[in-house]
């Protein structure tokens, strides 16, 4: 029962997690900050699960990956469309990973299709780690999916604890990791609550935000002086 439910709630996240970057960039034609090395490495990784876990007859992984893989090559195509990328890049990218992944898990094993998507979900946002930390402008990655991507690791890391998965366990909580960095880096605490205490998500959201920021540490220092 805790699999199950940490298999629904992971999937239904991981899911939400592309739409609103792929609604973002689609709607916009903003991409700033958006790391294509990381698109590259994603696509590859998702579709190194989509093998694996038809391999295997893991249906929460197949789930997961088919659609985040059609949701990965839609924000490829948003990048061609916002110039970021030229269209033979965009269809290298995908076809490329599809393929890849393919051939590994029909030449070799399922194994070795898991252990390449667990290799490449460890760098697979390293790219954008680095884009983040580089103080680069991050308008193109949309807050939700932002938080979400920090939050849907943890579920998959549990979700890999219960059913005894190491790979996906590990994977997962690496992932949680560099999400952390990207999250810190995207939404500032303080520039967050800021925004928040204004009332940009409602009043009681204001009520709350205000609260906490009189209680970090630079807040009573600023209302001292």
């Amino acid at each position: 029962m805790p699999a199950a439910a940490f298999c629904s709630v992971a999937v239904t996240l991981s899911l939400l997690t592309q739409l609103p970057q792929v609604h973002r960039a689609l709607r916009t034609r903003v991409t700033d900050g958006l790391s294509t090395g990381t698109l590259g490495l994603s696509l590859l990784c998702c579709a190194s699960w989509c093998a694996y876990g038809m391999a295997v007859l893991d249906v929460a992984q197949v789930a997961n990956n088919v659609v985040n893989l059609a949701l990965l090559a839609l924000l490829a195509h948003a990048l061609v469309l916002a110039g970021a990328l030229r269209r033979w890049q965009g269809v290298v990218l995908v076809a490329g990973s599809v393929g890849t992944a393919s051939a590994v898990a029909q030449l070799t094993s399922p194994v070795a299709a898991a252990t390449m998507a667990a290799t490449i979900g460890f760098g697979a946002k390293v790219p954008q780690v680095r884009v983040a930390l580089s103080g680069a402008p991050l308008w193109g990655l949309a807050p939700l999916s932002v938080v979400l991507g920090f939050v849907s690791p943890a579920l998959w890391a549990g979700y890999g604890f219960v059913t005894g998965d190491p790979v996906v366990l590990v994977a997962s909580l690496v992932s949680g990791a560099l999400s952390a960095v990207i999250l810190w880096r995207r939404l500032p605490p303080r520039r967050t609550l800021g925004s928040l205490s204004t009332g940009r998500l409602g009043p009681r959201v204001a009520r709350v935000a205000a609260v906490v920021e009189t209680h970090l540490p630079q807040a009573r220092h600023r209302a001292a002086a």
